[in-house]
């Protein structure tokens, strides 16, 4: 407000001069003409008015009927507006407005400013900032940049379009608040909150930073949660700007059932990179052992940490590093509330640091990976370490012929401080040629050569009964592929259906898979239609897909005339002309004709959506794997299908029957409101019933929401029993939040959403 009104006063004093020698309206008529106008520009200052007159006696000089007065970044706008040379005031009167170069406007019925401007008065005023902040007041007074208004009101909240006399969402009663626009700071003396018109809540003082402000020191809104196994759990964040690429936010954590926990994160961004760290700690007891050898242990502190760091060391090479430790396998199940939910399901934590290299086309890393296992079948004695680990991309242009060269390196040395030790160096080369025929077939030959060298140490094969080996062993592994397709159109009006036949055949090596190679990194193997057609259809390099097979399938596609998809889908079969089993038992693939495998893709509506995963038996079609998920309905109630079926699955040594449905049923049931359902159960022979049931309730508009969620647990593992927990969140858009916690509940594929109005600053109570 002070620029445009000490640039008013200048104005005021050099109409004075001008007054006494021409006519008022004259001399406003002539105001940004000839010399009048150089005057204002070397001034900076427009002025529009109906009428300016001046009283000599009285020393005032008044402006009247639409009064504009800018000095290019802010706008006064009034009916009158009066300048008081012998008292050195400025008022403006009638629908008093002032427009500021930050966005925010400043009404009135009155307004008095003094004292060069740093001081003032406004009579009902009425602030609106870009933030959509707004507040009302019966008086605001100024004192330099600080606005204070009496009896005043806060909120966020819109009126409503059909009734604005119906009372807002929610907002602010105070005797006083007071808004410092240095500081960005906004205060209250005697809060009350109202919610829909009725006070819910009330507080002597509290402060919050500005929205404006992006990050400020303080008290973050407290969570809250009942769990049947935790208690009562009240967490109250406090968070620490250290400077502009610092800060840390610190999280004690009370349990009604448990010792106190403390958590925390700290997050660094520097010039060539960032570093985030996390951990907590808490002192509790924890079960070991497998579910048969259970064994609870003393009580005694455990906890978390993690981190992540990257930086770019040169134009060339960067170094990443991200580290996961936790101190007992259930930990993070057990604290869901702890960093918001991104660990609840995993079966392990993985480590790793690497320099990387980019050069072009070329790719150079050098690291190592590390892991924890969190499996109660598993011992973490046996969880391998992988250093150092060197991997190395190289990439040709295109030749005159079309093809592309690409060769590679992978090596690594895997220690454990139980089972096996072993090094592997692979090195590859190979040559892709694609083609396109005159009459649209394609096809690509590729031809490559790998060597892999073992350094094998404590390793007992399967079956044996010799003492553990330490041997060196090698092969080497030619494969030569050519792909077939042919895409077909047929067009039907304004749709369309493509239809691609595929055919690879592959020739390799047959017994490439001595038994005396230990399999570190292809042992998770899923035949399916991503890899039917792939050259090498194991993952890593211990494995190898050897003999001589034909792959075939087809791709179909079909386009409403608008090139929406509607349909997509493949089904496909191998047919393997080696007689050595390589492949696990019930994995689909076999001497002879595999099982046959699909994908289906329908979205005949914007309501209806549905994916299809099969395998069938290549005897009889008996579907061995089974995997739907269906969206279907408007919002006003919408289904979610999930459904797994694995005929067997290899479970605590022996094979079972898997089946896992999830249904969730939602409801958008009114413009501000949705409900939801969720329920998950296990259908299979394996340990058959529910796993786990939730439902929620959520509200919200343009200022406020609200979400209630309550879910139970049936299962058991360890320390962690079924139980049952209750969730709230509250959220004051540019107040904060009050919440729960956030849980991501991946076994029943439900994310709680982060609170969108959730500020980066901190309240202060």
């Amino acid at each position: 407000m002070k620029p445009v009104l000490y640039l008013l006063i200048i104005l005021m004093c050099s109409l004075s001069a001008h007054a006494k020698q021409r006519d008022p309206i004259s001399t406003l008529s002539n105001v940004t003409h000839s010399d009048e106008k150089k005057k204002l520009k070397d001034q900076d200052v427009l002025v529009h008015a109906d009428d300016v007159t001046y009283e000599d006696e009285l020393s005032l000089v008044i402006a009247r009927g639409n009064v504009q007065i800018s000095d290019g970044e802010e706008v006064l706008r009034a009916d009158t507006v009066t300048y008081n040379k012998k008292l050195n005031t400025v008022s403006a009167s009638g629908n008093v407005r002032l427009y500021k170069q930050t966005g925010e406007l400043i009404t009135g019925n009155y307004a008095e400013l003094s004292d060069a401007m740093k001081k003032g008065f406004i009579d009902k005023i009425y602030l609106v900032t870009p933030f959509e902040e707004r507040f009302a007041a019966d008086k605001g007074y100024k004192d330099d940049k600080i606005i204070t208004m009496e009896n005043a009101i806060y909120s966020p909240c819109e009126l409503c379009k059909k009734d604005k006399h119906r009372s807002l969402t929610w907002q602010v009663r105070a005797s006083k608040i007071i808004r410092d626009e240095e500081s960005m700071d906004i205060s209250y003396r005697n809060l009350v909150l109202d919610f829909k018109g009725v006070p819910v809540f009330y507080m002597p003082y509290f402060k919050h930073p500005d929205p404006s402000v992006e990050r400020r020191s303080g008290i973050l809104m407290p969570s809250f949660s009942n769990n049947s196994e935790l208690g009562s759990t009240v967490i109250v964040p406090l968070y620490w700007t250290i400077n502009p690429q610092n800060d840390i936010t610190l999280q004690p954590t009370y349990m009604s059932k448990q010792g106190p926990l403390v958590s925390g994160e700290y997050r660094g961004l520097f010039t060539k990179g960032f570093i985030n760290l996390s951990g907590s700690t808490t002192k509790t007891n924890d079960i070991t052992g497998t579910p048969t050898t259970q064994k609870t242990n003393p009580s005694e502190q455990h906890g978390h940490f993690l981190g992540s760091t990257r930086f770019d060391l040169t134009d060339h090479w960067r170094f990443k590093g991200d580290m996961a430790r936790v101190s007992t396998p259930t930990y993070f199940r057990k604290y869901f509330f702890i960093e918001n939910g991104r660990y609840y399901g995993n079966s392990t934590l993985d480590s790793q640091g690497f320099f990387e290299g980019f050069y072009d086309k070329n790719y150079i890393a050098v690291g190592a990976y590390d892991f924890q296992n969190l499996s109660a079948t598993v011992s973490n004695k046996t969880a391998p370490l992988i250093a150092p680990v060197v991997e190395m991309d190289l990439r040709s242009d295109t030749d005159s012929l079309g093809g592309t060269w690409h060769g590679g390196w992978d090596q690594n040395y895997i220690t454990r401080t139980l089972g096996t030790k072993v090094g592997r160096v692979s090195t590859w080369g190979n040559y892709n040629l694609p083609y396109i025929s005159s009459i649209g077939t394609s096809h690509l030959l590729e031809a490559e050569v790998r060597g892999d060298v073992y350094d094998i140490r404590n390793f007992q094969y399967a079956g044996s009964s010799d003492p553990a080996v330490k041997q060196t062993k090698g092969r080497v592994i030619p494969t030569l592929s050519l792909s077939n397709g042919y895409p077909l159109i047929q067009y039907f009006g304004k749709n369309s259906f493509v239809l691609e036949p595929t055919v690879k055949g592959v020739l390799a090596p047959n017994n490439m898979n001595n038994i005396k190679l230990p399999n570190e990194d292809s042992q998770d193997f899923e035949f399916d239609t991503t890899n039917l057609l792939k050259t090498d259809r194991f993952p890593g390099f211990d494995l190898v897909d050897g003999g001589q097979r034909v792959s075939y399938g087809v791709n179909f596609n079909f386009y409403n005339g608008k090139s929406d998809q509607l349909v997509k889908g493949f089904v496909g079969q191998s047919y393997s002309f080696s007689k050595e089993r390589q492949f696990p038992q019930y994995s689909g693939v076999y001497k002879g004709k595999s099982d046959y495998v699909s994908s289906l893709g329908v979205m005949p509506h914007k309501y209806l959506t549905a994916n299809w995963i099969a395998r069938f038996d290549r005897k009889d079609l008996k579907v061995n794997k089974n995997l739907i998920q269906v969206v279907a309905g408007p919002p006003i109630l919408t289904l979610n299908l999930d459904y797994v079926m694995i005929a067997r699955q290899f479970v605590n040594n022996q094979y079972v029957e898997r089946k896992q449905l999830t249904t969730a049923l939602s409801s958008q049931f009114h413009e501000e409101w949705s409900t939801y359902l969720r329920v998950t159960k296990e259908l299979g022979s394996y340990q058959p019933g529910d796993l786990e049931h939730g439902a929620g309730l959520k509200y919200q508009n343009d200022c406020f929401f609200t979400h209630l969620e309550a879910f139970r647990t049936f299962y058991q593992d360890r320390d962690l029993r079924p139980s049952k927990t209750v969730m709230l969140t509250l959220g004051f858009k540019n107040l904060g939040s009050y919440s729960t916690g956030r849980l991501n509940l991946n076994t029943i594929g439900q994310t709680i959403p982060d609170d969108p109005n959730a500020p980066t600053t901190a309240p202060v109570p």
